[in-house]
């Protein structure tokens, strides 16, 4: 079994599901453009597989399936295929992981409001990213902290100094519609 959001072209991106019987759900949706950051969030509820861009739905396709191998490392940045390291070639921020589809109005709502882990239901994990100095030297830090306080991860295959490959300052992504009232995530 495996997912992950993958980017396949400078403009796409690949939302994969597999489960125990081998299948794969496959979107491949242009999503991206250069130098402008987006936030990306993939569900499945055990009947479908959907894709948001900026909290709206983007692409969807009916999946049915279970995953009954939960032991793997969850990689940020990188997908290990048959020996092939494909690398991200942009930048990461706030990767949340859920036992649960969320709404598509918590999905909205992320990345303006972000995550209360006290009350969140179905948090596993979640990566905010910002324990180092945004373009500084970080070259002490190798831990990515888990604000949901499960597993932390371990950092590796960065500089660490300089504006590159190292901590990045986020963005702000969504502004709100009148009248639309943000849920908390029970």
């Amino acid at each position: 079994a495996d997912f992950y959001l993958l980017q396949l072209t400078p403009t796409s991106v690949e939302a994969r599901f597999r489960g125990a019987n081998g299948v794969a759900y496959d979107l491949v949706t242009p999503v991206l453009t250069l130098n402008q950051w987006v936030h990306l969030a993939m569900t499945y509820d055990g009947a479908m597989l959907r894709l948001y861009k900026n909290g709206l739905k983007v692409d969807s396709i009916a999946a049915v399936d279970v995953i009954t191998n939960s032991v793997q490392d969850l990689l940020i940045g990188n997908l290990d295929f048959q020996g092939t390291s494909y690398w991200l070639s942009g930048k990461v921020d706030e990767v949340s992981l859920w036992n649960r589809a969320l709404s598509a109005s918590e999905i909205y709502c992320l990345p303006s409001n972000g995550i209360d882990t006290t009350s969140a239901t179905g948090l596993q994990l979640y990566y905010k990213c910002n324990q180092g100095t945004a373009g500084g030297n970080n070259t002490a830090v190798s831990v990515l902290y888990d604000a949901a306080g499960n597993i932390n991860g371990a950092l590796s295959g960065f500089s660490m100094n300089g504006n590159t490959s190292n901590f990045v300052a986020g963005a702000s992504l969504i502004t709100s519609i009148p009248g639309f009232k943000c849920p908390d995530v029970p």
